[in-house]
């Protein structure tokens, strides 16, 4: 499964697996490299150590850095041992769980009404995406809710996973854990060091448009961080007509 590679590129696989062989360019995602590889200006030599998957009944095709990382692949996504296999001729998949596989039923049926939230009136294609957005949205955030909270901070947050990555912010900096190789600055998330890595290739911006650093708006006086977040103080608007030594009469008065 897709989630389960992801999970386990990002977690398990070594740095070394997941950097091309022809470039030393680092690729946390498989389809940053399979996008690489097919690059009309690509090197060669790229092209060349690349691994070509050729599993499932209609032949994958993705690009991989190295055999470990091919392995992963493989293992997650075209693994025997998942046994609850999509039935619909010419798919090939097969999932882990049966949950899965329904979920994955949805994208070979003909397109339903969408299932409207009565809270909040956002809609969803599956039963569970409405019933886990209700309880995340709606539910967690009632009075007398369960919370998990940081001990270092008392902060108190909807879930485990979002107290996990909540605990990272305290991190000193210093001892942030994803080093970027190319300037030696330090990030406390994964995904802040994949993000920020892009500003050391610009051709790959247009590709990930959602990623960019928001312009910053000299009307609104906010600069915008990372994924559009607000950072630092606003800007200061200086009254019109006062001058520092109208201020120091005032403070002689």
């Amino acid at each position: 499964m897709r989630s389960l590679e992801k999970h386990t590129r990002s977690n398990h696989a070594p740095r070394e697996s997941l950097t091309c062989a022809g470039c030393d360019n680092f690729f946390p995602y498989r389809e940053q490299f399979h996008d690489h590889v097919n690059e009309a200006s690509v090197r060669e030599e790229c092209r060349e150590r690349a691994i070509f998957c050729a599993k499932g009944v209609k032949q994958c095709k993705l690009a991989f850095s190295s055999e470990h990382a091919y392995r992963i692949h493989v293992t997650c996504c075209h693994s025997e041992t998942n046994p609850f296999a999509c039935a619909v001729p010419g798919c090939g998949k097969s999932f882990g769980h049966r949950s899965a596989l329904n979920s994955h039923k949805w994208t070979h049926s003909a397109p339903q009404d969408d299932l409207v939230c009565e809270r909040c009136g956002k809609t969803f294609k599956l039963q569970s995406g409405l019933r886990d957005h209700i309880k995340s949205v709606h539910l967690s955030r009632e009075e007398g809710a369960a919370r998990f909270t940081c001990d270092i901070c008392g902060k108190g947050l909807i879930d485990k996973s979002k107290l996990a990555r909540h605990r990272k912010i305290h991190i000193d900096p210093a001892d942030a854990p994803h080093l970027c190789t190319l300037c030696g600055k330090r990030f406390r998330l994964n995904e802040y060091l994949n993000i920020h890595m892009r500003s050391h290739d610009p051709d790959r911006q247009e590709k990930y448009p959602q990623y960019m650093r928001k312009k910053k708006s000299k009307d609104a006086g906010v600069r915008m961080g990372v994924a559009g977040a607000k950072i630092g103080r606003p800007v200061v608007v200086k009254k019109v007509g006062t001058t520092t030594g109208d201020q120091n009469l005032g403070k002689l008065d």
